[in-house]
C-alpha cells in the first residue's frame, strides 16, 4: 500500500521528542524521507497540478481529452525515478496504478482502433465509456488523442443527425450526413438508417422528374425546361402528380423548389391570359367575349409574380432572366396607364363641382386625344376612363349637331368628328 510520507515525518519526530538520545539510524531514516518528500513535490508539481488545471477544463466542455494533461511518458520517467527512492511513497503506488490503468486503457484503444473499420463496429456509447475511463486516469497519449477526435466527430455528427432525421433539410445537406455517418469508424445504423432511407426516396423522386425534365446546372435554363413541359398536358399532369409525392418527403430538394414555382407560374400566366389584348377578342368557355382587366386586380397580380419571383435564390440577375409568360405585357399596359394618368392628372383630377375654378374648359382636339389614348390602353381603368369617354362623347354629340353652325360663327374646330352633321337649315 505504500507509507504516507507526512505521517512517517510525524512519527519520526515524535520519536525525536521521546527519546532521551539521538538515534544514528534516524540520519538516514531523515534522508529518505527527504528523497521521498522531494519526489512527491515533483509529481505535483508536474502531474497533480496538470490535473487541477485540467479539472476545470474537463468541468466546462464535458468529457474532453485535450493535449494540455500530462502525458503517460512523462508520468513513466517519474515513476521510473519514484521506483529507485528506498522508502515507497504512498502516492507512488497510487501513481503506479494510474499508469498501470492508463495502459489498460491504452491496449482497449488500440484494438479498437485496429477493429473500428470491419463489418461490426463498436456504437458510440462504446467509445464513451472509454472516454469516460480517459478522464479518470487523466493522462494522455497518441491513441487517446486519436479516440477523442472520432468521439469528438461522432458526437457533433449525432447532435445534427438526430435533429434532421425528424425535420426537413436539404438534399445537399442530408448527402453530406450520410457520406459522413458512413465514414465513421462507428456503428451508428440507428440514425443513419432513417437518413439513408430518407435519402434514397429523394434521389428515386429526383430521377422520376429527370426522365420528364433533364437537369441542368444552370437553374435558369432547367426552369425554362419545366416550363416547356408544362405546356404539353400530360407532362403537366405528370409533373403536377410528382410534385404531389414529393411533397410528403421530408428534404428540401431545389428541383422541388423549380417545379413548385414553375407550376405556380403557369397558374399566374393562365389567370393573367385574358387580359393580354391579343387574347381578349377571343370568347371563354361560356361563349363571352373577354372583358378588359381592372386596373387594381391587374397590378395585384404583378405583384404576385414578383414575390414568385422572389422565391427564387438565384442573383438579382439571374432573377431578372426569368420573366413569366404575359408578364411583360401586363406591365407594359400598366406602364402606358400609369403614363396616361400622369400626363393628363390635371384634367382626370379636374373638380367641375368647384365654384372658385368653374368648368373645366377644353378644346375637342384635347377631349379627343385623352379619349383615344385612353382607349389604347388594354386596361379598365374604371371611373376616370368612363367620365373622360363620356364627356368627350357628349362634347362629339354637340360639335355633330351643331358644327355647321359654329362654322357660320367664323369658328374653327380644332377637330372636327368623322360623323359631323351637316345641318343646312340652321
Amino acid at each position: 500500500e505504500g507509507i504516507e510520507v507526512e505521517d512517517l515525518k510525524k512519527s519520526i519526530k515524535e520519536i525525536e521528542q521521546s527519546c532521551p538520545v539521538l538515534l544514528a539510524e534516524m540520519d538516514t531514516v531523515k534522508r529518505q524521507i527527504e528523497e521521498a518528500s522531494r519526489w512527491e513535490e515533483s509529481m505535483d508539481s508536474n502531474v497533480n497540478r496538470g490535473a487541477d488545471s485540467d479539472a476545470s477544463d474537463t468541468d466546462a466542455g464535458g468529457d474532453t481529452i485535450t493535449e494540455k494533461k500530462c502525458t503517460l511518458d512523462k508520468v513513466e520517467r517519474l515513476l521510473s525515478k519514484g521506483r529507485n527512492l528506498t522508502l515507497r511513497p504512498r502516492s507512488l503506488v497510487r501513481l503506479q496504478n494510474r499508469v498501470e490503468r492508463a495502459h489498460v486503457l491504452r491496449r482497449r484503444i488500440v484494438v479498437w482502433n485496429e477493429a473500428r473499420n470491419q463489418e461490426d463496429p463498436q456504437n458510440i456509447k462504446f467509445i464513451a465509456t472509454l472516454i469516460k475511463e480517459a478522464n479518470k486516469v487523466d493522462l494522455a497519449f497518441p491513441e487517446l488523442l486519436t479516440l477523442t477526435g472520432v468521439h469528438k466527430k461522432a458526437e457533433e455528427w449525432m447532435e445534427r443527425a438526430s435533429i434532421a432525421a425528424r425535420t426537413t433539410i436539404s438534399f445537399e445537406e442530408l448527402e453530406t450526413l450520410v457520406s459522413t455517418g458512413e465514414s465513421l469508424p462507428l456503428n451508428v445504423s440507428d440514425v443513419l438508417e432513417k437518413l439513408q432511407k430518407r435519402l434514397k426516396q429523394a434521389q428515386e423522386w429526383i430521377m422520376c422528374v429527370s426522365e420528364i425534365v433533364p437537369s441542368s446546372d444552370d437553374n435558369i435554363v432547367w426552369l425554362k425546361r419545366f416550363r416547356n413541359a408544362l405546356e404539353d398536358s400530360d407532362s403537366a399532369t405528370q409533373l403536377t402528380n410528382i410534385l404531389s409525392q414529393g411533397s410528403r418527403i421530408p428534404v428540401d430538394m431545389n428541383c422541388m423548389k423549380l417545379l413548385q414555382i414553375e407550376i405556380d407560374a403557369r397558374n399566374w400566366s393562365m389567370k393573367a391570359r385574358p387580359w393580354i389584348p391579343e387574347n381578349m377578342e377571343s370568347s371563354d368557355e361560356t361563349g363571352v367575349p373577354q372583358k378588359r382587366g381592372k386596373i387594381d386586380d391587374v397590378e395585384e397580380h404583378l405583384d404576385r409574380a414578383s414575390t414568385l419571383r422572389d422565391r427564387l435564390w438565384f442573383s438579382d440577375e439571374e432573377k431578372s432572366q426569368w420573366v413569366l409568360d404575359g408578364e411583360s405585357e401586363l406591365s407594359r399596359m400598366l406602364e402606358m396607364a400609369e403614363a396616361w394618368f400622369d400626363k393628363y392628372d390635371d384634367v382626370v383630377s379636374y373638380d367641375n363641382r368647384s365654384k372658385k375654378k368653374g368648368k373645366l374648359r377644353l378644346p375637342i382636339s384635347k377631349l379627343h386625344e385623352i379619349a383615344e389614348e385612353v382607349n389604347k390602353i388594354s386596361l379598365n381603368l374604371g371611373n376616370p376612363a368612363t367620365r373622360m369617354n363620356r364627356i368627350y362623347s357628349q362634347a362629339e354629340a354637340w360639335v355633330n349637331k351643331y358644327h355647321v353652325l359654329v362654322k357660320r360663327c367664323g369658328i374653327e374646330c380644332s377637330y372636327v368628328p368623322p360623323g359631323a352633321a351637316s345641318n343646312e337649315s340652321i
